[in-house]
């Protein structure tokens, strides 16, 4: 059975022309129609060149985007992991500044790695992208906004991709900055497609900024355990459960009452088991009733 998709989007709202002090009402009408993987855009436009431009790139990348999310990425495959994962290869465009659009490949010193963290219960994921170091989040200077960081939060995890921010992004309103990054899983990595669109301030700041294609392998050893929301039993013993670990390796789970200070409290072995969210530990912390709280990590030995 073929699928039909169709998105339709109209716009009339005021535009500081590049060419003229003056300010003109802009009109844009854009319509995708896709019969199984076939599509075709059509774009109609009244209005100044750089202004149908602009206009065109930020409707075709938020159509595109949902022509991504509806119809699956050709590649996508069920078992995104929680991990660090390096950029072999994809783009950065900024658009559409005074001298034009700034095309960038993919890995460059600002962004080398991609962390992945993926919470099996809420079935919710975080996503940053990250420089050579491995902790500065890769960030777009803000001008009458403030800076954007590529830390993405609360993605809803479904079978086959992560979507991050609004599947159908619209034009984003004076203060707000708005994000559409669509991830799905290769063998032993990720492809990452996405879009965030800030106000238009003037001529020489781009306002959209796109990744491509953008393709990430999991780095050997990084999976990184997650830790279950605690159940409290009748005798006060916290209970945990520890996923996304690799079946033969050891983890250790520690505890703190003040983040600074921590001390190892079990110590095993994630077994060769076979289920969604395997392999995974569970855990309980009989001795938790003795503080007023405490605090819990995990770490997979290396």
């Amino acid at each position: 059975m073929q699928a039909l998709l169709e998105a339709r989007i109209a716009l009339s709202d005021p535009f500081e022309l590049i060419d003229s002090p003056a300010r003109a009402m802009v009109k844009f009408v854009a319509h995708l129609s896709c019969l199984g993987r076939q599509c075709i855009l059509q774009r109609e436009c009244k209005g100044t060149v750089a202004e149908c431009v602009s206009k065109c790139r930020k409707i075709r990348l938020a159509l595109s985007l949902t022509l991504a999310v509806a119809f699956g990425l050709s590649s996508a495959q069920a078992g995104l992991i929680s991990g660090l994962y390096q950029i072999s290869s994809g783009s950065y465009n900024e658009c559409c500044g005074i001298a034009g659009e700034i095309d960038e490949s993919l890995p460059n010193p600002y962004q080398v790695f991609i962390e992945l963290t993926i919470d099996a219960q809420s079935k919710l994921a975080k996503m940053s992208i990250l420089a050579a170091d491995k902790q500065t989040a890769f960030r777009i200077s803000g001008f009458e906004t403030p800076d954007f960081t590529y830390t993405f939060t609360n993605g809803p995890v479904f079978s086959d991709y992560i979507q991050f921010g609004d599947p159908f992004p619209p034009i984003p309103r004076p203060d707000e900055t708005v994000v559409s990054f669509v991830v799905s899983n290769l063998a032993e990595g990720l492809r990452i497609e996405g879009v965030v669109m800030r106000p238009y301030v003037c001529c020489d700041i781009p306002n959209v900024f796109t990744h491509s294609t953008v393709i990430a392998n999991l780095v050997p050893g990084t999976a990184r355990p997650v830790i279950s929301l605690p159940t409290v039993s009748s005798n006060g013993a916290i209970g945990l459960r520890i996923w996304n670990g690799q079946a033969g390796r050891t983890n250790i789970i520690e505890a703190s009452t003040d983040l600074l200070h921590w001390v190892p409290i079990n110590t095993n072995i994630f077994p060769p088991t076979t289920c969604p969210i395997c392999p995974y530990l569970e855990f309980e912390d009989t001795a938790a009733s003795n503080f007023g709280f405490r605090f819990y990590r995990a770490f997979i030995l290396q």
